[in-house]
């Protein structure tokens, strides 16, 4: 392994592979098991539901064209150069903060999937 990865947060990044396959994989199952807007009560307190966000979070700038679309995409690969960055120069000592942006990275990734591949996050 090159040093500048064993030496820096970049030695997590086989967290976000696997985040960004179980990302994937549980979207798919929603989409194969459930059909849309559909909810599934999982506690007294917490409904699981199938939704399309063609938004931001809570659906914001959902109904704004499309133009959103490439808008969060681009921001999520940025977000994701940043996290990337932020791995690189993390000290080897460190263990919780790059684990951390080792799983916000998988979901971020899973999410740019997404928006690129259906236009939406699912």
């Amino acid at each position: 392994m090159p040093k500048f990865i064993s030496q820096s947060g970049l030695r997590f990044l086989w967290i976000s592979v696997i985040t960004v396959v179980l990302d994937l994989w549980s979207k798919y199952a929603v989409m194969d098991s459930m059909a849309l807007y559909e909810s599934v009560q999982l506690a007294p307190f917490f409904n699981f539901t199938y939704v399309h966000n063609y938004g931001a979070a809570f659906s914001f700038l959902h109904d704004s064209g499309g133009w959103q679309r490439w808008f969060f995409t681009a921001i999520a690969v940025a977000v994701c150069s940043v996290i990337l960055w932020w791995l690189k120069q993390t000290p080897k000592q460190q263990k919780l903060l790059p684990v951390a942006f080792s799983f916000i990275l998988g979901g971020a990734l899973g999410n740019v999937y997404d928006r690129i591949v259906h236009g939406y996050v699912i």
